[in-house]
Parts: C-alpha cells; structure tokens; sequence
C-alpha cells in the first residue's frame, strides 16, 4: 500500500509541475493550462481527492471560458467532471446543476460525451437517493 501512495504522491507532483511548466511558458489563460489542470482534476478524482478536483477544474473551466468561450462542448465536458466531483462532495444540489448544464449543451452538440453526462447524472441521483430521476437517466436518450 505504501508504494501505491508514493506513486500517488508522484503523479501528483508530475502533473503539478507540467501545470507549472505550461503556465510559465505559456501564460496563465492558456487552453494548454487547462487541459493540464482537467487531466489533473480528473485523476484526483479516481483518486477521491474531490475536494481539489473541484479547485483544478474550476480553474480549467475559468480558463477555457476565457480563452475560448465559444468551445461550449470542451467547458460542459469540463463541467460534467466537476458535477462528479461535486456528487463526491455530497453537494448534489451544486451538482445538479452543473451535471444538468453540462447533458443540455453535450446533447444539443450531438457530442457522444452526452452519455457520460447522463452517467454522472445517475450516479448522482443514486447516492442522492433518488431513484425515480436516476431511473429516468438510465433510459436511453430519444
């Protein structure tokens, strides 16, 4: 178990210092900077740390709103991961929100990650104990 948490802690380190590199070499705003900070969000969620998921992706989403906005499918798949990380918080409301958010514009795109968003969605109604909408997501799309 130990080794496992030293990788942990090396990934965690990797993924920090590429973070670094990309803003010092490229300026704080920049789409690179955000995939870093998603990718980074992303794994420390597989690894229960949802707390600073939450910080790396809102940081990935602030920049993608700001250096290019008009990516909408890029920000909801963005968001969808957030509304993950939120459900692992326990603030389902939060991310019912988000989650909801995030289906809309992945589905008006026609963006296949619609269906990780109707996903995140079931896993959110389910630990939020409500079945009836959780089952509505599990339905197939129209």
């Amino acid at each position: 178990m130990l080794w496992r948490l030293d990788r942990d802690a090396d990934a965690r380190a990797l993924f920090e210092s590429e973070i670094d590199r990309r803003r010092a070499a490229l300026g704080e705003r920049q789409p690179a900077v955000a995939d870093a900070l998603e990718a980074h969000g992303r794994r420390l969620l597989e690894h229960e740390a949802a707390v600073e998921s939450e910080a790396a992706l809102r940081a990935a989403i602030e920049i993608r709103e700001f250096s290019a906005p008009d990516d909408r499918v890029a920000l909801a798949a963005a968001r969808c991961v957030l509304g993950r990380a939120l459900t692992a918080q326990r603030r389902f409301a939060d991310a019912e929100q988000t989650l909801l958010e995030a289906e809309q514009r992945l589905s008006q795109a026609g963006d296949p990650a619609a269906s990780r968003a109707h996903e995140a969605l079931v896993e959110l109604y389910v630990a939020w104990h409500r079945e009836t909408d959780a089952k509505r997501w599990r339905a197939p799309s129209p």
